[in-house]
Formats: structure tokens, C-alpha cells, sequence
């Protein structure tokens, strides 16, 4: 069975090399979109579409391995998958879905007084 430090070192190495060459390369021109989905064609035969990127590609990436490593690491105290399950999608609607929410209208209102400072600083330190 492979020992806990050795498991932490590999995933270490592996996602600073996976860091790493996504800081050098993904700047570049030619690295910015991964896909393109066609969508509608318009009356002047321009197609419009939905554009994916290495960045969303890299963040899916994250959360999913994120939420693998939790229900590993809470399975490893015995804590019932059903309940980590609870736990990410409770998470996931009352704090990431309102969050969202909230920067976008933060986006469409920028400060206009000294008052809102202490929110939007709260705001910003949320997950």
C-alpha cells in the first residue's frame, strides 16, 4: 500500500508540473480556446458559438478532483458517502450558486461610496 507522504509528494509533483506548464503556456495565442461549438448560423452566413477554454477546461479539472479528494479524505473518517454528497451540493447551491449571484451584480454596480467598502472586502474574502 502506498504511504501517505508518498501519495502527498506524487500529487504535489503532479499538479506543480501540470501549474507550471499551464503559467508558461496557456498565455499564449494559440493555447486561449480549446473548442468551438457552433450554435446558430445568422442571415449573413456568420456563425455565432460557444467558445471552451483551456482555463474552464483546467477549473472543471479542479473541482472535480477537489470533490474526489473530500470524499476520499471524509470517507477515510467513516463519514457515509451520502452524507459528503449532502454536504457538496448543499455548498454548492447556498454558497457558490448565491456567490455567483453576487458578482455579478457587483460587476454591474461598481462602488459608488465608502459605505459599500466593508461588504464588497467581506465579499471578496469569501471561498
Amino acid at each position: 500500500m502506498i504511504s501517505s507522504e508518498v501519495l502527498v509528494l506524487s500529487l504535489g509533483l503532479l499538479l506543480g508540473g501540470l501549474a507550471t506548464w499551464a503559467f508558461k503556456c496557456l498565455p499564449d495565442e494559440r493555447w486561449q480556446f480549446l473548442a468551438s461549438v457552433p450554435i446558430l448560423k445568422d442571415s449573413s452566413g456568420r456563425w455565432h458559438g460557444l467558445n471552451f477554454t483551456y482555463y474552464g477546461l483546467l477549473t472543471a479539472n479542479a473541482l472535480v478532483f477537489g470533490v474526489g479528494l473530500l470524499i476520499v479524505l471524509l470517507g477515510s473518517l467513516h463519514v457515509p458517502t451520502t452524507v459528503t454528497l449532502a454536504l457538496i451540493l448543499a455548498y454548492c447551491c447556498f454558497v457558490c450558486l448565491p456567490r455567483n449571484g453576487l458578482r455579478v451584480w457587483w460587476k454591474a454596480n461598481p462602488v459608488r461610496s465608502q459605505s459599500q467598502a466593508p461588504f464588497l472586502l467581506e465579499f471578496s474574502l469569501l471561498p
